[in-house]
């Protein structure tokens, strides 16, 4: 599988629940990254905030049982999450000109990646082969997470938020 777009992921009723749970400042925490790509990223000024779910085998967060609407969306598109890697919420600030980070892999194994975007913007995923994956709401790509792959800021909206699975 090269990769894999499924727009309109979710029903209607749960993709705004979940968007107002991730975009609620009173309720969902987000953590400053200082560096997006890699600890090695060349540019020190590109950075980024995440919230994550689910790494190393253990739920780190109070919402994690909120993804359970995408793990069976998956599941109906024919990609049944068997095991969970990692899960994280991404949120990128507006920059003056869109800036694209560095290629890399999520983990140097095969496995499934799926990036779900919570709304629609300029940024876009960039994929090895040089295909750019537009940030548009409700939307879910499916790809091979050991393949180079990059993010982007946004330019047109203050943030770009997405949420990162890592599965087999």
């Amino acid at each position: 599988m090269q990769y894999q777009i499924i727009d309109n992921f979710l029903p209607e009723e749960q993709f705004k629940g979940l968007y107002n749970l991730i975009t609620n400042p009173n309720q969902f925490n987000w953590f400053y990254n200082p560096s997006v790509a890699s600890a090695d990223d060349k540019d020190k000024s590109h950075f980024y905030f995440t919230h994550t779910f689910y790494e190393q085998s253990v739920s780190n967060s109070n919402f994690f049982n909120e993804l359970k609407i995408i793990w069976l969306a998956l599941k109906e598109h024919d990609h049944e999450m068997k095991a969970l890697i990692r899960s994280k919420a991404n949120l990128f600030t507006k920059t003056p000109t869109l800036v694209e980070h560095e290629m890399h892999k999520d983990y140097p194994f095969k496995h499934k990646g799926g990036l779900f975007s919570l709304n629609t913007c300029d940024g876009y995923t960039l994929l090895e082969d040089g295909t750019k994956i537009d940030s548009v709401k409700n939307r879910m790509l499916i790809f091979d997470g050991s393949k180079d792959h990059a993010s982007t800021s946004c330019t047109n909206e203050n943030v770009r938020i997405n949420i990162n699975f890592n599965f087999f």
